[in-house]
């Protein structure tokens, strides 16, 4: 870098024997026109585990090429990448995530489209949404919906959903989740939960029925 230009390249082989290649030329200011490409063609992705605590032994093939443009104020998007056989691990549900497919494919107007779909149980999650670089309120916005979708199985929880939710992010302000959610089977273990909040005085817990 200089102090009119940033310039940037990025080539590392993985252990998985797959291959990132990236470039970035753009300047200091806002204005400053932008452009550069990420190649990436892997099945390394343990990387993953580091936006969630929750996610073990995460497995699949990330293969994609994005283009960079715009300004660095205003950046836009170009390509697409995809993420297939997807499949992880959620101790902390003791459930497990398989056939993951999504795909982000860049539309004309600099924004991304974004869809695909993860099975959990017997139930399909499907996701579609929009990433959209050039600001706004939600830069980041997904649709999820299913039905039968197994949310949790663990001793003191097992629950089946029907979610139909919508899920925005925008860098720096709080996620939003808004929608509904059906829960056709659950089963709740209540005198086994030991992390929940201390219950309204309008509440009554009744205990085992006696059986007679």
């Amino acid at each position: 870098f200089n102090p009119q230009r940033i310039q940037a390249t990025l080539g590392t082989g993985l252990s998985d024997g797959g291959r990132i290649d990236a470039r970035l030329a753009t300047g200091w200011d806002d204005a400053a026109p932008l452009s550069g490409e990420v190649a990436v063609d892997t099945t390394e992705l343990t990387w993953l585990e580091l936006f969630s605590p929750d996610i073990i032994e995460p497995t699949g093939t990330l293969a994609g090429r994005i283009a960079l443009g715009g300004t660095r104020g205003t950046p836009t998007l170009g390509g697409q990448a995809r993420l297939s056989g997807f499949r992880t691990e959620l101790p902390a549900l003791n459930i497990e995530l398989t056939d993951g497919d999504v795909r982000m494919v860049a539309q004309p107007d600099g924004s991304a489209r974004i869809n695909g779909a993860v099975r959990s149980g017997e139930g399909v999650l499907n996701i579609d949404g929009s990433l959209d670089w050039r600001g706004g309120d939600a830069p980041l916005v997904l649709n999820l919906r299913g039905d039968d979708v197994l949310a949790s199985d663990t001793r003191d929880i097992h629950a089946v959903i029907d979610p139909d939710l919508v899920v925005r992010y925008q860098a720096g302000q709080p996620l939003t989740v808004t929608g509904t959610v059906g829960v056709p089977e659950a089963r709740l273990e209540l005198e086994s939960l030991d992390d929940g909040v201390s219950a309204s005085s309008d509440v009554v817990v009744l205990g085992p029925v006696d059986p007679e």
